[in-house]
């Protein structure tokens, strides 16, 4: 980690002046460091090229470098229906990007003696049905509790429709029986970050929103950063929308009594970078919990996963390592990111929902500041015919098949779950562990045949075992 010297509060907008105007040719790769203001415009191009082709009502991009900013500005409008030109301090609904402050606050809390994070979570929230499992807080944390997300249920739709209070929403998914024993899988869970806003509140004895807004948004100078308003529609303040038979229209708003700890704050791309720049430069968590929160820790089997708490630890499209954590709620998209052998930090918030990806256009960004990564010999040379078949078990939201078949290529892998996935040819990674995009398939066990019997499928935010159904 990065250990710098963060602002005191009140120093915000001096400090936003200062990195925008701080641009040197160190930070670039050696191709570009002559031609500084070519690669900007590179970054200036793609950032705006959403907005140009039609397919977002608006969105802000910022670019950091160390000291030095890239780019940091905003293209399109707030509103179709007669909004304000976005800049980098209009704020945005960011999705579960708030997974961040949450998990931020549980280790403040624990650095503080108040939590432990291996005690069963009945010792925070004694009426929590259990169904006979320990589950520890750190299990909600990387999504390894086994407790179903409220998201995925259809009787949300009715508490949302008659704004039943929070608890509500425990009862709805507590008496729901929990999709695996705690620690055997990860499957992305709302109602684990929905629990740990409760555990806050418990041990605080403030709400999760005022608890949030005085450890971070006020002591950081991030004051275009709250928890979202059900009726403020203040200046600059970025309004959904979505794309329907190729047109932009206004979505209806989200009801924040529920996103809650999992997906209910709101910022501005400006703050954002100051929420990356000071965590990742020490300035929010000691180190300790700063690699706590940042590294992933293995399944009960000791089989590694790739998300931490409130981020993904992963390796992007050029196989750079990168902390990152995507965010989509209705009418909006987000996605930060922190690559931190390059210390470059990416923040893009979009008022559009399921039109332009914001971690590809991350990623697209990243390529213009970062030199590419010499090619990996992704070839499987050995044998295909024991790792082919379907392999299925329970997922978020219902069970999940994977078939893998072989094709002149090499191997392919259809995904059926509520959609069909198919990604091949796979790229052979190691051993028994092939990749396509932002998935790992990693095949185990042997039959008396050889054939596997378990089939690993890692997506980032779930990571799923599954056992062969058939040849």
């Amino acid at each position: 980690m990065t250990v710098r010297r963060f602002l005191p509060r009140g120093q915000r907008d001096l400090f936003l002046l200062a990195i925008f105007s701080g641009f040197s040719l160190a930070c670039l790769p050696p191709s570009a460091q002559t031609l500084p203001g070519e690669v900007t415009s590179r970054l200036d191009s793609i950032a705006r090229s959403p907005v140009d082709a039609g397919t977002v009502a608006g969105l802000a991009v910022v670019v950091v470098r160390g000291p030095d900013t890239l780019l940091m500005k905003g293209y399109g409008t707030t509103n179709i229906d007669g909004g304000s030109r976005i800049t980098e301090h209009s704020v945005f609904q960011i999705g579960s990007v708030t997974k961040q402050f949450t998990a931020a606050a549980i280790l403040k809390l624990r650095d503080a003696k108040k939590i432990d994070l291996d005690a069963d979570l009945t010792e925070y929230l004694p009426e929590y049905p259990t169904h006979g499992q320990q589950i520890p807080v750190r299990r909600l944390l990387d999504h390894t509790s086994g407790i179903v997300g409220y998201t995925e249920l259809r009787g949300l739709s009715e508490i949302r429709r008659r704004r039943f209070p929070r608890d509500s929403v425990v009862a709805l998914f507590g008496a729901e029986p929990l999709l695996v024993p705690p620690g055997t899988a990860m499957n992305y869970s709302n109602s684990g970050y929905f629990l740990l806003g409760l555990i806050v509140e418990r041990i605080s004895g403030i709400s999760y929103e005022d608890y949030i807004e005085q450890e971070f948004f006020f002591e950081l100078g991030m004051d275009r950063t709250g928890y979202c308003s059900n009726t403020e529609s203040g200046r600059g303040k970025a309004l959904g929308h979505r794309v329907s038979d190729g047109r932009l229209s206004r979505t209806s708003p989200t009801d924040h009594t529920y996103p809650y700890a999992a997906g209910s704050v709101c910022a501005s791309a400006g703050d954002l970078i100051l929420w990356l720049d000071a965590l990742h430069g020490g300035a929010v968590l000691p180190e300790h919990s700063y690699q706590d929160m940042t590294t992933p820790r293995p399944l009960i089997d000791g089989f590694p996963l790739r998300y931490a708490m409130g981020f993904l630890r992963t390796e992007d499209s050029e196989g750079r390592t990168v902390l990152h954590h995507h965010g989509g709620i209705r009418g909006f998209e987000a996605d930060t990111r922190y690559y931190p052998e390059e210390d470059l930090s990416i923040v893009v918030l979009i008022n559009t929902f399921g039109s332009q990806s914001p971690t590809a256009l991350s990623e697209e960004l990243a390529d213009v500041v970062l030199p590419p990564l010499p090619e990996r010999n992704d070839r499987f040379e050995g044998d295909p015919t024991p790792f082919l078949g379907r392999y299925g078990g329970p997922t978020r939201g219902g069970i999940l098949t994977v078939t893998i078949t072989v094709t002149g290529d090499g191997l392919t892998a259809t995904i059926d779950a509520t959609r069909r996935t198919t990604l091949g040819p796979l790229a052979w990674i190691e051993d028994q562990t092939f990749g396509a995009g932002p998935y790992l398939l990693t095949f185990g066990g042997a039959r008396d045949d050889g054939s596997a019997t378990v089939l690993r499928l890692d997506h980032g935010t779930g990571h799923y075992v599954l056992e062969r159904q058939s040849r």
